[in-house]
């Protein structure tokens, strides 16, 4: 990951994945995404995923703010 400072508040930092980052990701996906299945089969309803999906997809591409 790499620090960036936030425009509007000198205290803060922003944290972002970096290309290399990224790149390990989907190699371990290979292996926990396995992992992460096999422990969830059955445990949620069709419709409890698509909601786990949303309320995480919002979590990385939150709303902007007003």
């Amino acid at each position: 990951v790499e620090k960036l400072p936030v425009s509007d508040d000198g205290r803060g930092q922003t944290v972002r994945i970096t290309a290399s980052g990224r790149e390990m990701r989907r190699r371990i996906w290979a292996v926990y995404g396995a992992c992460i299945a096999d422990r969830m089969d059955g445990r949620l309803s069709a419709q409890d995923l698509k909601t786990l999906a949303s309320l995480l997809g919002r979590l990385r591409d939150p709303p902007a703010s007003d």
